[in-house]
């Protein structure tokens, strides 16, 4: 919100106006429309993708995770999602969910800190390909388990989706609660989003 009233008070400085400058697509989906009232909007359709790809890589470091999703987004992704040591410590510690724990790609050293899920749409099983061996030459050394098949990649998002349910089924009277739902921060920006956020809360003792 403060780049986009910077960028308004530059153009009224330029004498433009400034909804020529401000890009309202931005804000109204940053803020899942809590901001402004859509009346009507025109959409750009894609094709269903032909083919689909999920690449996870493992980590033994959260921070260093979030580091590379920046370039990891040159390699033009449909989606990438992140896994966190609380989640994964939370899924060793239960008997359901263990196995998936398992299945992820183990880092060369250290334990498993940090999983990224990166996801690519594609015409055809060789641009997902294509995408996939971007994405190694994008992150090497890093390691990586590709998944093509729905059923793989089914079981590869089980542990992400089991989030929200481990956090809650941590023993004793504290209970988590949700009080961040959703944030929209310039990817740029992440790291030291999550790094300061952290900070805050661990003063709280949360």
């Amino acid at each position: 919100l403060d780049m986009m009233l910077e960028d308004v008070d530059a153009a009224r400085r330029e004498g433009v106006d400034p909804l020529s400058k401000l890009n309202l697509a931005h804000l109204i989906c940053g803020s899942e429309g809590t901001l402004a009232v859509t009346i009507g909007a025109e959409l750009m359709l894609h094709p269903r993708p032909a083919a689909k790809g999920l690449a996870v890589l493992g980590f033994a470091d959260l921070d260093e995770a979030i580091a590379r999703v920046v370039p990891i987004l040159g390699t033009r992704p449909s989606a990438v999602e992140l896994l966190d040591d609380t989640i994964i410590d939370l899924a060793k510690a239960n008997l359901e969910y263990r196995r998936y724990v398992d299945l992820m790609p183990a880092p060369a050293r250290g334990d498993l800190k940090a999983v990224l899920y990166v996801e690519y749409f594609g015409a055809g099983a060789d641009e997902v390909r294509d995408r996939f061996a971007a994405l190694e030459a994008t992150v090497p050394g890093v390691p990586c388990h590709r998944h093509t098949d729905a059923q793989a990649m089914l079981s590869a998002w089980k542990l992400r989706k089991a989030g929200e349910p481990l956090l809650h089924g941590i023993p004793g009277h504290r209970k988590p609660i949700t009080f961040i739902e959703d944030n929209a921060i310039p990817v740029e920006n992440l790291g030291r989003f999550v790094r300061e956020l952290r900070d805050i809360v661990t003063r709280h003792g949360t």
